[in-house]
């Protein structure tokens, strides 16, 4: 499935990243991670768990140095449908080696035996 938000316009996850210098080689690793939470009505056929989608009014919020737990809890819920639409896709997207515009392409409609 290709999910959109809003007739295509860009969305923000929330996520999580850290970085620590090795003591031995000097080299730094930066980690990474995006939130999930319970999928809405629409991501929930296909999943239970959905990365939390930020509004963009939550977007400077989350990413302001100060915010604390209670803060950051309150913009995880569960994103309402609203304006998103979930279309499905070719099974192209189905391999990691595939990275190009096909990923995203609609799927083929099978028709039934009586088409």
């Amino acid at each position: 499935m290709r999910y959109t938000v809003d007739g295509g316009a860009p969305f923000g996850f929330a996520g999580l990243w850290t970085g620590r210098r090795d003591p031995e080689s000097g080299d730094w690793l930066r980690t990474c991670t995006i939130i999930t939470t319970k999928a809405n009505d629409l991501v929930a056929p296909v999943h239970d768990r959905m990365p939390v989608v930020l509004a963009e009014s939550a977007h400077a919020a989350w990413l302001d140095p100060s915010l604390d737990d209670e803060g950051a809890r309150a913009l995880l819920g569960v994103p309402p449908v609203g304006d998103w639409l979930g279309e499905p896709v070719s099974t192209w997207v189905n391999s990691a080696q595939h990275d190009d515009p096909q990923c995203i392409a609609p799927a083929e409609t099978q028709g039934t035996l009586f088409d």
